[in-house]
């Protein structure tokens, strides 16, 4: 049986989609024609990949545990989740994953070959766990996982709304006093008196902003994306660049701390479902997204291939020496690697939450300190005249 997802009329006009399991299209056209829908669209569910996105990945995990938890077979537990309203509209991603399932294929590979944003490590993690009977386990595991990244990645986005919305106020405050009230102004003034220096300052910043300005725009984004794409397709390009956040002064000690938490956290769960050190520590560097991370645990896991443990591979690891070398060294010697390694992502969450709490406190006042200066500096250019031109009426 192959599930096909249609898009039909029934009898009454109304425009129905969803999925129907068959051996062939021809026999999913007869069964469909049968409940009285007219197929106008039908196709294989497991035709291309399909997208899911890392919250419903999260979901997919935690209850596809709790379904094997209950004594559900694989399929028929695949089969549920399909009815699930939360992972309704990837029915058809989750209806392929089952195909494959039925057909013989693990549940890793069977994400694989459905799912495209799928990341290595979690089909790696899956691999092993279903290996060595502990799936239910690991899929839990997984799921926290995710969800513990997606609300880090929300808090992210949360702590960048008012900051944005400060500077986006700022340049519209700027472009209308800018190119309206001071040009109305020197309209209104003419030639009765001098401007004074400020105001003419002004008047040549607006001059060269707005005629100059689009034109800038306009060039420097085509340009901004050639160099982007560009980089993105050059590894060693992307290595420099990410080589060099680490050393801004302030930016680069929040990254290493994100990039740490995500590293012990992916390997933490890879030890726990028994995945070996020279495997987890490339898949583990690459759940970071730090190009430089990614290529020096290549290099880490030669050297624990060769003998070396994993605190002397990881203290040659700029990025998470400093963090992590101490807690990866006691949970080696205490044989608890995968527990340690879970504290160690608990307290550089813990730093990544000071440093950013920190760094709002500073930019959110800076940003309105540098806004304000430059409506007053503007607010002066326009008052001045005015009062020059008073001063000249009095008199």
């Amino acid at each position: 049986m192959k599930s096909f997802s249609y898009r039909g009329y029934r009898a009454d006009g109304v425009t129905c989609n969803g999925l129907i399991e068959a051996e062939s299209p021809k026999a999913a056209r007869e069964k469909l024609a049968g409940q009285g829908i007219l197929a106008e669209r039908l196709r294989n569910a497991g035709s291309a990949k399909g997208g899911l996105s890392s919250s419903r990945r999260g979901i997919l995990y935690r209850e596809l545990a709790a379904l094997l938890k209950a004594g559900l077979p694989l399929v028929n537990a695949l089969g549920t989740l399909l009815k699930t309203p939360d992972l309704e509209a990837s029915a058809d991603v989750l209806a392929s994953v089952r195909d494959h399932v039925r057909e013989g294929c693990s549940l890793a590979a069977a994400l694989k070959s459905a799912i495209a944003d799928i990341s290595p490590f979690e089909a790696a993690t899956i691999d092993v766990a279903e290996r060595t009977a502990s799936l239910e386990a690991v899929l839990e595991q997984l799921a926290v996982f995710i969800e513990t990244q997606e609300i880090l990645r929300q808090r992210l986005q949360r702590a960048m709304i008012y900051p944005s919305l400060v500077l986006a106020l700022g340049l519209v405050v700027a472009v209308v006093m800018l190119g309206v009230l001071l040009p109305r102004t020197q309209q209104m003034i003419g030639g009765t008196t001098a401007l004074p220096a400020l105001t003419r300052a002004m008047l040549w910043l607006a001059d060269i902003v707005f005629p100059w300005g689009v034109l800038l725009v306009i060039t420097a984004v085509p340009v901004f994306i050639a160099w982007w794409r560009k980089t993105a397709r050059s590894a060693d390009k992307r290595a420099l660049y990410d080589r060099r956040f680490y050393r801004l002064p302030l930016a680069g000690k929040g990254y290493s701390a994100l990039v740490s938490s995500r590293f012990a956290r992916t390997l933490g769960i890879l030890v726990h479902s028994g995945v070996s050190l020279v495997e987890g520590v490339p898949l583990a560097a690459r759940a970071t997204g730090s190009v430089w991370c990614e290529r020096l645990a290549l290099m880490a896991s030669d050297k624990i291939r060769h003998g070396c443990t994993l605190e002397a591979a990881v203290r040659d690891m700029p990025p998470l020496a400093d963090a992590l070398t101490g807690w990866i060294g006691v949970g080696e010697a205490g044989g608890d690697l995968a527990r340690l390694l879970e504290h160690a992502a608990d307290r550089c969450d813990r730093r990544f939450e000071h440093f950013l709490a920190k760094m709002l406190a500073v930019l959110e006042p800076l940003l309105l300190l540098l806004i304000g200066a430059f409506v007053l500096l503007i607010t002066l250019a326009v008052m001045l005249p005015v009062f020059s031109l008073t001063d000249a009426v009095l008199r």
